[in-house]
């Protein structure tokens, strides 16, 4: 197979590029234009398009090539290493004072028609791109102004990574990982998340929440908004494609490790953990939605990796990791891997986009977008988008080879004028297995959506639409997750029921109009619970954020934001805190117990803590200081 994405590129959804055709001689305007051309516009209207698009790099040297990447867009380097793919020194005709080459995300149109986003320049809603695999050699670094669901992975930036605009250029980031970076400009960041940077010096930190997970130069915690964890105790990168020096593609696969040290790994991984495209299968989009669907499950079946590439795919039924089989994996170690934003809408019957069967060894999702459907044909209870294992089924994992959710979204809500907000789904993801990692969820149950008129974002202000919980649910034991976000749903955001759980970094948001006067909902109205049977758990930068009854004045005080279990000297919480953006929120930030105790801190309060110590949960010093 010479080119596995000959009809990706036919369908016009993938656009690969030669470093030859760019330095020969009058092809280098000819793949500009082919570029822009590729990249629809980049303006805020498109954020409910249907448009998806992958610009894949063959490894070489590319002076002067800049491009800004909108909405479900996605640029990828094909090297073995993050410097085979080299973006060089550009003067941007719009801004002749930043040099620049490579992917940039700068603010949306400032003057976009939207009361609650007209005070400045705009990235609150850059969601859904991504770029990975790649170095640059700007002198001045990189602008990526983003939100949530647009990461950076394995790079390496040789100036100044910009993640937002001073002054009102709101912004809700964000991921970075396994990535090098020179320094860091965070402008109006509220959060973001970071595993696995190396900085040439410590940067400084966002205004809500900072976390840092095995980076090399972190800021100081005496900043009382960063939050330090100097090892992961699992580390499992993302799957990337590669073309190889004989003309060939391949998956490269990094094996996991454990009790990591800090710093990236960006050079060429263990020919090993290389795998031909023989047992790849790229599937793209068709008119036929049942083909399409049997071309998947007969690849996965077969024990085939897959590469889904960009588009949207109406599911029929689950997609189903070992098939047939809950007590050992037929197949172990598939990878399902998306690109350009590969989106995923659910069974009408309510059951998942993706199932993975009990005791599926190291199994691999990465790089797609869940979306939630109207559920004609099964009912609300027991729905979700994703299911990771099987309930009731005993799954233990395998620690040294564990399950990976890298880059997964999910979405709630009308995903296009013309749909409707009649979608729902109980809860977006389940993991039922033990020893599964996540890295960077964004589960989003939206707040606003596409106006009829296809021009103004409109907010969902009745509970009765875009139906949902819950965000994740974890029963299994030993789940570990890194950058975990998720927003608006109507009960608990996140419920953890899992033993020896982990997470690094929490950012959630409430439903915005949870109905003041039903006392059940508003006491439901919790970002983070863990249950009554968990006996060791490590949370680390758990924060929930309020914004109730925007635009009427609805008068909303919820307890408390997180709840943990009373008497369990191994649940430990590193400065949790809530966060009141708008009108009353949180009375307190964190409940100890499931009785009538008293919840602990006032509104908008962040716990401090002692330096903690250690590798794993047990290990640590006290979990906070009031």
């Amino acid at each position: 197979m010479s080119n596995p994405f000959a009809e990706a590129e036919r369908l016009g959804n993938v656009l690969v590029i030669d470093e030859h055709l760019w330095w020969d001689e009058g092809e280098q305007e000819k793949t500009k234009e082919k570029i822009k051309n590729f990249l629809p516009e980049y303006k805020w209207q498109n954020e409910f398009s249907d448009q998806r698009r992958a610009l894949l790099f063959k490894p070489g040297y590319y002076q002067g090539c800049g491009f800004e990447l909108g909405y479900y867009q996605q640029m990828v380097g094909l090297g073995a290493a993050a410097t085979a793919v080299r973006f060089v020194g550009y003067t941007d005709p719009k801004d002749s004072s930043f040099p620049h080459s490579g992917p940039n995300v700068p603010d949306l149109n400032p003057s976009r028609p939207d009361s609650c986003r007209s005070g400045g320049r705009m990235a609150l809603d850059t969601f859904w791109r991504s770029a990975e695999n790649f170095s640059t050699e700007n002198g001045d670094g990189i602008n990526w102004h983003v939100s949530q669901a647009a990461p950076l992975r394995r790079i390496k930036c040789d100036g100044k990574l910009r993640l937002a605009n001073g002054g009102q250029s709101y912004s809700s980031g964000g991921f970075i990982a396994n990535a090098e970076v020179g320094s860091v400009d965070y402008g109006t960041q509220q959060q973001f998340y970071h595993r696995n940077v190396k900085f040439d010096s410590p940067p400084g930190c966002p205004g809500f929440n900072g976390v840092y997970s095995g980076c090399v130069n972190p800021p100081n915690e005496g900043n009382p908004n960063v939050c330090v964890e100097p090892k992961l105790r699992t580390r499992v990168e993302k799957p990337f494609i590669v073309f190889n020096d004989n003309g060939k593609y391949e998956l490269h696969v990094p094996p996991p490790t454990t009790n990591t040290s800090e710093g990236p790994n960006l050079g060429p991984i263990d020919p090993k953990d290389v795998r031909t495209f023989e047992k790849v299968t790229v599937v793209n989009p068709g008119p036929n939605a049942t083909e399409v669907q049997d071309t998947l499950q007969k690849a996965l079946d077969q024990g085939n990796d897959i590469i889904i590439t960009p588009g949207i795919y109406d599911l029929k039924s689950s997609l189903i990791v070992n098939k047939g089989g809950t007590t050992s994996a037929t197949y172990k170690n598939q990878v399902i891997l998306g690109l350009g934003m590969a989106t995923l809408a659910a069974p009408l019957d309510g059951s998942p986009c993706i199932k993975v069967e009990g005791n599926s060894e190291g199994i691999r999702i990465a790089g797609l977008l869940l979306q939630a459907s109207i559920l004609t044909n099964g009912p609300y209870q027991g729905s979700s988008l994703l299911d990771f294992g099987t309930s009731g089924v005993k799954d233990d994992g395998n620690p040294a080879n564990p399950g990976l959710l890298s880059d997964v979204f999910a979405r709630v809500g009308k995903c296009s004028a013309s749909s409707s907000r009649a979608v729902s789904v109980e809860t977006m993801v389940r993991i039922y297995s033990s020893n599964v990692v996540g890295d960077n969820l964004w589960l989003w149950r939206a707040d606003h959506d596409k106006g009829v008129d296809g021009q103004i974002d409109t907010l969902m202000r009745l509970n009765t639409e875009g139906k949902c919980d819950t965000a994740l649910h974890v029963y299994g034991n030993n789940v570990t997750m890194y950058g975990l976000f998720g927003e608006h749903t109507q009960k608990e955001i996140t419920i953890w029921d899992g033993d020896n759980g982990e997470i690094h970094f929490f950012q959630s948001e409430l439903n915005y109009y949870t109905d003041r006067n039903d006392l059940k909902a508003v006491n439901a109205s919790i970002g983070f619970r863990v249950g009554t049977n968990v006996q060791q758990f490590y949370g680390s930068a758990i924060g929930v954020y309020s914004c109730f009854g925007v635009g009427d004045n609805n008068t909303v005080n919820v307890p408390y934001g997180i709840q943990i279990p009373a008497d369990r000297p191994n649940v430990l919480l590193k400065r949790p805190f809530t966060h009141q953006l708008g009108n009353p929120g949180h009375d307190h930030v964190l409940k100890v117990g499931y009785g009538s105790e008293t919840p602990l801190g006032g509104k908008s309060v962040r716990f401090g803590t002692q330096r903690l110590e250690g590798t794993g949960p047990g290990k640590r010093g006290p979990p906070f200081n009031l």
